[in-house]
């Protein structure tokens, strides 16, 4: 498995990533974002093939952005579909996919934030820590 800083900016990423596995209609609320956008290669590469997929009409999931990945990088893809499944248990809201890309965009390095249960709500809120 692959290990990432733990900070505000790289669990937007992988909120947005997981956000797109789980129903990549959700990707019209972050139409503006580009591979560029990620500071982690490996995020923008996941986005990429997400991308290329959606255009292709083809279904997004761990399975087929793996499949996608490994026709262009080969072996150099090793542990990339257990990180894909992660991101697709992570529990992102597809429906909050904008906000996190905003956090994606603002927050800076080393600023960190959790996501703690909204019970009035009834999902996941980030907070700040």
């Amino acid at each position: 498995m692959f290990n990432f800083e733990d900070d505000r900016r790289t669990r937007s990423e992988q909120l947005v990533l997981s956000a797109l596995l789980r129903d990549s209609r959700c990707a019209c609320h972050i139409d503006t974002l580009c591979p560029s956008d990620f500071s982690h290669d490996l995020h923008g590469q996941i986005f990429r093939h997400v991308v290329k997929l959606m255009a292709m009409c083809q279904p997004v999931d761990a399975a087929s952005v793996y499949e996608s990945i490994m026709h262009t990088r080969g072996p150099r893809a090793v542990g990339t579909l257990a990180y894909l499944n992660a991101l697709e248990q992570l529990g992102a809201i597809p429906a909050h996919a904008g906000y996190y890309a905003c956090e994606l965009r603002t927050a800076e390095p080393g600023r960190w934030f959790i996501l703690s249960g909204d019970p009035e709500h009834g999902h996941d809120v980030p907070l700040p820590l």
